[in-house]
């Protein structure tokens, strides 16, 4: 065993040192960050070795094994000895290792050296962008993410004086940052997690929210008075018997707030007035309406006002439900994950849609998973795959939505299965943070046969015929359109859909695995998948199974005692040996996937179990081979 690791330990590190030395021998590289030139050579060299692995070691394992037994061949005269027998348990020992090297090259070795050789190609553009981000960042005073894309900009370009300058920069800002930080007690995090204000006001009981109702009342706070009341209503539930004292509360209060004045002041009345305004917008559920009057109302008027800070934060969150800020896409085109996304839904009703991204950003807010989705397109089909509808919105953004908010029936509708925890929640209305009228909204396209039946139904009210000529523009139709909806997937499916969309390869085998059975659902060709897991599956047996029968040909063709120039002789052929095992070696995996392909297309969801008994019959059959040779 000594002597074959010897030989294959120098068979392979020839091999390596070959490789290196070609890539710096082969001058031709592509555009690069100037002082990663060398390093990218290194790591082509690796490449190209690491190509190469599966035939070094196939033929040098089979080169030593020639070298191990030239002699002492004689306790095997006859098939199925207790020698050759001993000999198999040393060659499925030493396989093992190799298959695990070998797997682990596959798997880790040569995707991190593939990405590595991709990020020195795309390098100078990379550097660009993440300088140029890194400022951004910088300017915009979100300290930590310049500081990371400073750090990615230096590990482009290691040596390169304005990536060096740039991280210093942002790393000294960091620090400046946090000092302050760590100084300043409004910094101070509570480990809490805050219960939304809306959540907060409808947990407490109908006896506290009366009572608060009747302080504000007797304090003229009307505003709150009204607000605390009307929870009070939503709270008895028509049953309780404080129900009449919050109807009264309410009715007061609201009496008072329609009066048409209620201070000498004419600058009070008008802020009075507007908080009316304000405060009817949220009561109406009007929040987008009721989160601008608010806003301007804490910009103008100076000082503290409880109503309007309370009903602002209300109005947001109601407001955050339906709408997003335009602005929490600026960073999208830097921090998108680059590629395509694509997939298909099966909706309750027996539609379908299918979903394309041109690119998708993920991010946090408030600790909750959230996406950003750049050219959304939806087109939708009815059952028998005729064009139904199709909407294109420029921004959308979709958050984990937690499953607990509905009952029974409204999964059933949204077909939301009841083992899922989150489903994705889609927000295609996007409005600028601070000026009122500047909107992101979907435009929708519908077949000629006329409008879907919930538009037809506003017909009368926008004086619309079914005729396609007659339709106006998307903008006016998709006021009658839906702007929200809930996809019936679970949410964690979108990080596998992303990674599919790039390819079967960039996925994990765990990720495979989990895909595949939703492969169709979502619009794939599950055979794809299941033939790139068939074969990462069965790879690490394949490759027992040529060192099983690189082991029979060592055997067959052993170097005798009666070879004189084998020392020699040996070293003019082994490259050339080597070269014959490569050929040999690549049009084996060749027909291994092409096997892989035959037992997916056959078998379908058992192609697995299928695939594992041909593979473990080919290397029972490569054993029983090995173990007939005789001397």
């Amino acid at each position: 065993m000594k002597k074959v690791i010897v030989i294959l330990s120098i068979y392979t590190l020839l091999v390596f040192l070959c490789c290196i030395g070609e890539t710096y021998i082969y001058r031709s590289v592509p555009e690069l960050v100037p002082e990663c030139v060398s390093s990218y050579r290194f790591y082509r060299g690796i490449s190209w070795f690491l190509s190469l692995l599966p035939s070094i070691l196939i033929s040098g394992f089979c080169i030593a094994c020639s070298i191990q037994w030239k002699r002492n061949a004689t306790d095997s005269r006859r098939r199925f000895s207790p020698a050759m027998i001993d000999r198999y348990r040393f060659v499925i020992i030493i396989s093992l290792v190799f298959v695990f090297i070998l797997s682990f090259s596959a798997e880790i070795g040569r995707p991190i050296v593939n990405r590595k050789l991709a990020a020195f190609e795309n390098g100078p553009v990379e550097l660009e962008n993440d300088l140029k981000t890194a400022e951004t960042f910088l300017a915009e005073e979100k300290y930590d993410l310049a500081y990371i894309y400073a750090r990615r900009a230096s590990a482009v370009a290691p040596r390169n004086a304005e990536a060096l300058g740039m991280l210093k920069r942002t790393k000294d800002a960091l620090e400046i940052y946090n000092d302050r930080a760590m100084s300043d007690d409004s910094f101070v995090t509570v480990d809490e997690e805050e219960k939304p204000l809306y959540a907060q006001d409808h947990s407490y009981s109908v006896k506290e929210l009366i009572a608060r109702a009747r302080k504000a009342y007797e304090a003229e706070e009307w505003f709150n008075a009204h607000y605390w009341a009307t929870l009070a209503i939503d709270a008895c539930k028509g049953v309780d018997t404080n129900l009449d004292t919050a109807h009264d509360i309410a009715d007061k209060a609201w009496n008072i707030l329609r009066s048409p004045s209620r201070y000498e002041n004419s600058e009070l009345n008008l802020i009075f007035a507007k908080k009316q305004k304000g405060y009817f917008a949220l009561s109406s559920g009007d929040y987008l309406q009721a989160y601008y009057i608010f806003l301007e109302l804490q910009k103008n008027i100076i000082g503290a006002d409880p109503d309007v800070e309370r009903f602002f934060a209300l109005a947001k969150e109601g407001m955050e439900n339906q709408y997003f800020f335009i602005d929490e896409t600026q960073n999208m085109d830097l921090l998108s994950n680059g590629h395509n996304v694509y997939f298909s839904l099966k909706n309750p009703d027996g539609t379908k849609s299918v979903y394309f991204i041109k690119s998708l950003m993920d991010s946090k807010d408030s600790g909750k998973s959230v996406r950003y989705l750049k050219n959304l397109t939806i087109v939708k089909y009815d059952r028998k795959g005729n064009f139904i509808n199709s909407v294109n919105v420029p921004i959308a953004k979709v958050i984990s939505q937690s499953t607990s908010v509905f009952d029974d029936d409204s999964k059933k509708i949204l077909g939301i299965d009841k083992t899922w925890k989150t489903v994705p929640y889609l927000m295609m209305l996007a409005v600028d943070r601070n000026t009122q009228g500047l909107v992101s909204r979907p435009s929708y396209r519908y077949a000629e046969t006329g409008l879907p039946l919930e538009i037809m139904e506003e017909e009368e009210l926008v004086g619309l015929a079914v005729d396609v000529s007659k339709i106006p523009p998307a903008q006016e139709v998709s006021d009658y359109a839906p702007n929200t909806a809930i996809l019936s997937m679970p949410y964690a499916d979108f990080a596998s859909i992303n990674m599919a969309s790039e390819s079967a390869s960039a996925m994990t085998i765990f990720s495979l695995m989990h895909f595949i059975p939703n492969a169709v659902e979502y619009g794939f060709s599950a055979e794809v998948f299941r033939e790139s897991l068939v074969s990462r599956l069965m790879y690490p047996l394949f490759i027992l199974i040529l060192f099983v029968f690189a082991a029979s040909a060592g055997w067959n063709y052993r170097i005798e005692n009666s070879s004189p120039h084998f020392k020699t002789s040996w070293l003019f052929i082994i490259l050339l040996f080597g070269l014959i095992m490569y050929l040999i070696v690549e049009m084996a995996v060749y027909m291994f996937n092409i096997v892989n392909y035959v037992l997916v297309g056959t078998f379908n969801q058992a192609s697995l179990v299928a695939a594992a008994v041909v593979y473990v019959t080919l290397f029972v059959g490569a054993s029983f081979y090995f173990m007939s040779r005789k001397a």
